[in-house]
């Protein structure tokens, strides 16, 4: 079976600026995609890991991708279609 990285993104504000009910059933979707082992995360600050030729291992602060919103979080789905996931 596949595996599917979505990944979710969003700041504070427009979060705050979506009606609770919105969120909520938001919340109830991503419980359940975790009640079915996917794999979920909140972003934090991003970092690169990188040991190139395991010579060392560096690490670099970033961002390392542009994008007109920061990246919330994450999710890895395991499914046989990507309609499935």
């Amino acid at each position: 079976m596949a595996k599917f990285l979505a990944i979710g993104y969003g700041d504070r504000a427009g979060y705050e600026r979506t009606d609770a009910e919105v969120r909520d059933a938001a919340h109830a979707h991503d419980a359940r995609l975790r009640g079915d082992g996917a794999v979920m995360g909140i972003a934090g600050p991003p970092v690169q890991v990188r040991n190139h030729d395991a010579a060392a291992v560096e690490t670099t602060d970033g961002p390392f991708m542009s994008s007109g919103l920061p990246v919330a979080g994450f999710a890895v789905i395991e499914a046989a279609t990507m309609e499935e996931a």
